[in-house]
């Protein structure tokens, strides 16, 4: 029920929200079920509530900006989220989210909707079966893990649909089929990182989408610097590391750019 924010060098810096305590009344510093955090191009914290059913906007200082959504009530309209799984903010301030609903919205740096990616539940182009995870790149492209489809959608910078990444609705375990993919991230030199959740992998690609390798072991679970156990999340840094939630194993995995173990962050206790 908090963000916590840590510095380049992974040393803690700071609580957003109350540990241990969502909230009764909505609040702004009380959070329900965080579900992904986005930092924005002027040092905004962007933090979206799964079953809050809102996102909220913080400057650099972690004083809150605005709030889309109402706390605690979901919705299917234009201006409320439902269950929303995933955020992302690009060079502009402009804000994704994955909704729980089948729905990829795009909010203004100010807070205002202003489009939505989705025609509606299925698996044609432009249609999502549970999307639980969006990503910005560089030139401004979005993807969108589109998790139910075994696939990532692709748009352009203009939300058009210019094609997807797997087959759609083929799970499988090579290089180019995706099972349940679960979150993307795209790195400052355009490469995609796909948490193929199913795999209990997380797979590279080069900026033209040819596969790069494998973080983890296709297919194995374990709590080794080497496996992954159900990921969840991955974001790349500007320093070309690559973090990786590993939710069973209640830690981040830290890898460089080539996919080699750098550190954990967090573990299991007990």
């Amino acid at each position: 029920k908090r963000v916590q924010l840590f510095s380049p060098s992974l040393v803690y810096v700071r609580t957003i929200g109350t540990t241990d305590e969502s909230y009764w009344q909505p609040v702004y510093n009380h959070f329900n079920a965080p579900a992904g955090v986005a930092i924005g191009p002027d040092g905004s914290i962007h933090v979206l509530e799964g079953r809050g059913h809102r996102l909220l906007k913080f400057d650099a200082a972690g004083e809150l900006q605005w709030e889309f959504g109402q706390a605690g009530k979901g919705g299917r309209n234009d201006s409320q989220l439902f269950f929303p799984e995933d955020v992302d903010v690009d060079a502009d301030g402009t804000v994704i989210v994955a909704d729980g609903d089948n729905r990829v919205k795009l909010i203004s740096k100010d807070g205002d909707f202003e489009a939505n990616l989705s025609t509606g539940f299925g698996s044609g182009p432009t249609q999502f079966d549970y999307p639980t995870g969006v990503a910005f790149g560089p030139d401004g492209r979005i993807y969108v893990a589109d998790q139910n489809n075994h696939r990532v959608q692709i748009f352009n910078k203009n939300h058009v649909h210019i094609g997807e990444l797997g087959f759609t609705n083929q799970p499988g375990n090579d290089n180019i089929h995706f099972r349940r993919p679960r979150d993307v991230d795209v790195d400052e030199s355009g490469r995609l990182y796909v948490v193929d959740y199913g795999n209990q992998r997380v797979q590279v690609f080069s900026p033209g989408l040819a596969y790069l390798r494998t973080i983890g072991v296709t297919g194995e679970c374990g709590s080794d610097h080497g496996h992954l156990c159900n990921p969840i999340a991955v974001s790349a840094d500007s320093l070309g590391r690559v973090f990786v939630a590993d939710s069973w194993g209640w830690r981040v995995q830290v890898f460089d750019a080539l996919g080699r173990y750098l550190t954990t962050i967090g573990r299991r206790e007990g």
